[in-house]
């Protein structure tokens, strides 16, 4: 709880005010980031790998699944990794 003192016509009144901030963090997601840190590293490789081989689209939720099926066929496969770890080397733009 935080204090302020507030003048109030030119008397000074100290009065209790209670702060209640709502702060709404909007994350726009990166095609291929799949650990949602704002970067395209190796690691989303290796997690969209793993994603590929525990069964593609099936073992991910829908916004997964539409940051890391890059060639939109509609499931993560290998070559989603692939493309994933050549943009996180520079090696193509997404």
């Amino acid at each position: 709880m935080k204090i302020f003192d507030r003048p109030l016509d030119r008397v000074s009144v100290r009065s209790r005010v209670h702060v209640t901030e709502v702060v709404t963090v909007r994350y726009e997601p990166v095609r291929g980031d799949l650990n949602r840190d704002g970067i395209l590293t190796p690691a989303d490789a290796a997690i969209a790998l793993r994603l590929a081989a525990g069964g593609g689209s099936a073992s991910c939720d829908p916004a997964t699944l539409d940051a890391a099926d890059l060639n939109r066929d509609g499931q993560v496969t290998s070559l989603d990794a692939l493309t994933i770890l050549k943009a996180a080397t520079d090696n193509i733009d997404l």
